[in-house]
């Protein structure tokens, strides 16, 4: 793949009204199983797969939900270098967020946690520790202050930047802010939470707590230190910078909420049913949406936003299709519920369970 930095922003528009991109290719790096099976990557398995996040070297942390039988649910490690898979955590969360390979952060419903790796051995789950940094494991609230006395409603969105110095979250209709300032970072009063934006429910632009969001929301944040913010219930994608100003980037500015497919410009564009955002070097940011009728996958998508806010589909899939590698339309995809943007700009992501990454050839500009 090539990074869409390496483009100066402008890369081609990968699919249009609605149909996969010619120029991607899906590939499935472990497979979902009957249980979650360690290590070499061609004979493990992943059970129940959820979420993900990618650091800086490339390393890949998976969020495994707690099912009965599955000793292995809580936070795995993939290192694509020696292609092997190992369990450092054994705590099951909502929302998964790394900036390099000793440190994961990982959110329960009112509190973050951090997993760090206190060893020479990653591979060794005795090498890593997991503690609580920021919120309480009874109190639920939206109180800011210090790490330990910061309280939260439920979170169900992180990202963190990439110096390490800072975590974005969702936080029910709130989007909060952990700042490190002093201290080791694996302490939580080494941590101050503040509110930024959002307090209410609805779809008002504005700055501060003038800001509305629904209460299920998706985060990713650039180099820049702004966040971008899949509103998932108010189907759009929202802006917000350390001055607690929030905008609409792309989907509709107004009271009204439309859940659709629809590429195009930044107040032609709609969204439907997303389930997580990533951003890559360039401030192109991605989101995955996967409709579902009675349990059963009924479609899944992913779409491409520019830094203007213009949408275009990548990978289209229609209801009743299983999971496929290949390149364009060959690959399928199932239920994507997470997406993450590796250092050479391949998405990874977990669909249906199973570890996949979506590779792009970039080739032309557009705005």
């Amino acid at each position: 793949a090539t990074v869409e930095g390496d483009t100066v922003g402008e890369a081609l528009p990968e699919g249009s009204n609605g149909v996969t991109s010619p120029a991607v290719v899906l590939r499935t790096l472990i497979a979902k199983g009957n249980f979650t099976h360690l290590g070499n990557a061609s004979t493990a398995r992943l059970h129940a797969g959820e979420q993900i996040a990618v650091a800086r070297d490339g390393v890949v942390f998976i969020g495994e939900s707690y099912i009965a039988g599955n000793d292995s649910a809580g936070v795995l490690r993939y290192d694509p270098a020696r292609n092997r898979l190992n369990r450092i955590s054994a705590v099951v969360g909502q929302a998964l967020a790394a900036t390099n390979a000793g440190a994961v952060y990982q959110s329960r419903t009112q509190y973050v946690n951090v997993t760090t790796l206190v060893g020479d051995h990653p591979e060794d789950h005795a090498m890593w520790s997991t503690t609580r940094l920021l919120g309480s494991t009874r109190t639920s609230g939206s109180a800011d202050g210090l790490g330990s006395t910061a309280t939260f409603t439920d979170i169900n969105g992180l990202a963190v930047t990439r110096d390490g110095n800072t975590i974005w979250i969702a936080d029910s209709n709130r989007i909060r802010m952990a700042v490190l300032r002093s201290g080791p970072r694996e302490l939580p009063d080494s941590w101050f939470v503040s509110t930024i934006a959002g307090g209410s429910t609805g779809t008002a632009d504005g700055v501060g707590t003038a800001a509305q969001f629904s209460t299920d929301l998706r985060i990713a944040v650039t180099e820049d230190n702004v966040a971008y913010v899949a509103d998932i219930g108010n189907a759009r994608i929202r802006r917000v910078d350390l001055d607690g100003n929030v905008t609409t980037l792309s989907g509709p500015n107004g009271p009204t909420v439309v859940q659709a497919y629809v590429d195009g410009a930044p107040r032609t564009a709609r969204f439907k049913d997303m389930t997580a955002i990533a951003t890559d070097s360039a401030n192109y940011l991605y989101v995955t949406e996967a409709s579902v009728s009675g349990l059963v996958p009924v479609g899944a998508r992913v779409r491409r936003i520019t830094p203007a806010g213009y949408a275009t589909t990548i990978v289209s899939t229609p209801a009743g299709a299983n999971i496929a590698d290949g390149i364009g339309a060959q690959g399928a995809l199932r239920q994507p519920t997470s997406l993450a943007v590796a250092p050479n700009g391949d998405l990874w992501m977990i669909d249906d369970g199973s570890l996949r990454t979506l590779s792009r050839v970039i080739s032309s500009p557009t705005p």
